[in-house]
């Protein structure tokens, strides 16, 4: 007399158990390596803060503005919205001495970009404003 155990589809459906066990290998493997920021750190705390502006002489607000944060290697860049502000959060490891401030908009050339750091001493966060000029078509 055979067990229920000893049934030959048995051996069959934990070869299939088996089968598909292998197949999701490698997912979870690729899952684990998977980067999640860890909740327990407040973005606020691990970064400086930069927020700012960008105008036209006029003193009208520019959208669409290609801002560039960089040091070294590494650039934050990001582009300014339809009222011509942006805010970016830069790791701290990057003081604000060390950050070269830039603002682009085709057809437009650079007349100032200032940063400004909070009054006592603070680090954070970093006020940033640009101006920029229509550039003149070039007479031929």
């Amino acid at each position: 007399m055979k067990l229920p155990s000893e049934r030959p589809d048995s051996a069959l459906a934990r070869l299939g158990v088996v089968f598909f066990g292998l197949l999701l290998a490698p997912v979870a493997a690729g899952w684990a390596q998977l980067y999640l920021p860890d909740p327990k750190i407040d973005i606020d705390t691990a970064t400086n803060t930069y927020f700012g502006s960008t105008k036209d002489t006029e003193g009208r607000f520019l959208s669409g503005v290609t801002v560039e944060f960089s040091a070294e290697n590494t650039s934050y860049i990001m582009v300014t919205d339809d009222a011509g502000r942006f805010k970016l959060h830069v790791p701290k490891y990057f003081a604000p001495s060390q950050l070269k401030f830039n603002c682009s908009k085709p057809g437009y050339g650079l007349v100032r970009a200032v940063k400004r750091r909070p009054p006592g001493g603070a680090i954070s966060p970093v006020q940033a404003d640009c101006v920029l000029a229509p550039k003149r078509a070039s007479a031929r």
